[in-house]
């Protein structure tokens, strides 16, 4: 892995929409990405993946399958498919936290929008999730 720090990443998909968190802190701050961030070094990805979900938003992570990787500098980061604990209404139960000053649920438009961190779209595309998403129904 070249020495490069690592980092994880939540791609949650849920009735069309993907989570998004506005990031509170660089790189990138104030512009809208999936959650997720560092690893520790005696975290597994998998332990840095529940920790940085449910400190950004309130979520359960109940599985994951990584899906691919990407490069955010300094980071590698492994970037995970999702899938959260549901309460009764998982949806507005959560809530931001530590490093995200906010969260929503974005359809594909939203995700395409120059709001989102660089790279964000594409990394979507390659993998088969923006196909996944409704599309905009404003405009």
């Amino acid at each position: 892995m070249n020495g490069s720090p690592l980092a994880v990443g939540a791609v949650v998909v849920s009735d069309g929409l993907i989570l998004l968190v506005k990031r509170a802190h660089a790189p990138q701050a104030g512009r809208w990405s999936i959650p997720g961030g560092k690893v520790r070094p005696s975290e597994t990805l998998y332990e840095a993946l529940k920790r940085e979900l449910a400190e950004e938003t309130g979520a359960v992570l109940c599985g994951a399958e990584l899906i691919g990787w990407a490069r955010v500098e300094p980071y590698l980061v492994a970037d995970f498919r999702v899938e959260i604990c549901k309460p009764k209404d998982a949806q507005s139960s959560l809530r931001p936290g530590s490093d995200a000053c906010e969260l929503k649920w974005a359809d594909r438009g939203q995700v395409c929008s120059p709001g989102v961190v660089d790279g964000l779209a594409d990394f979507l595309d390659r993998h088969g999730v923006l196909e996944e998403l409704q599309v905009s129904q404003a405009g």
